[in-house]
């Protein structure tokens, strides 16, 4: 059974940590479905995007789009779980609980960040 998840962060600096996170979401326990979005979801690499679609596809919902996107709604840790990388079938943004501004900015910044980095290898 599930008892809750990891996000690993990697920093140059401090090497690799991981960060155990409680499953509930807003106060209520988050369902196994969330619980698969969320995951599903943390293998979104840095710096790139995937669908709804992808989403309820890679957690074996093919036709849970909508759902995906509702789940992502009630994510009760943006900052962590990037919910941002997430976009509509026709890359259009979506939705976002913190504002389509602040979601083309975090990607925007994202995608500066990947271009940078790839370029000094």
């Amino acid at each position: 059974m599930f008892r809750g998840m990891s996000a690993h962060f990697v920093r140059s600096d401090v090497g690799c940590r991981t960060l155990n996170l409680r499953p509930t979401s807003y106060g209520t326990p988050m369902t196994k479905f969330e619980l698969r979005v969320y995951q599903a979801v943390l293998t979104i690499p840095f710096g790139q995007t995937r669908t709804y679609k992808w989403v309820a596809k890679k957690i074996g919902c093919t036709g849970a789009s909508r759902a995906v996107g509702q789940a992502l709604k009630r994510n009760p840790y943006p900052l962590i779980i990037p919910c941002h990388r997430v976009l509509n079938c026709d890359n259009s943004l979506g939705g976002y609980s913190g504002g389509l501004r602040k979601k083309m900015l975090l990607l925007d910044l994202e995608k500066k960040i990947s271009l940078c980095m790839a370029s000094k290898k």
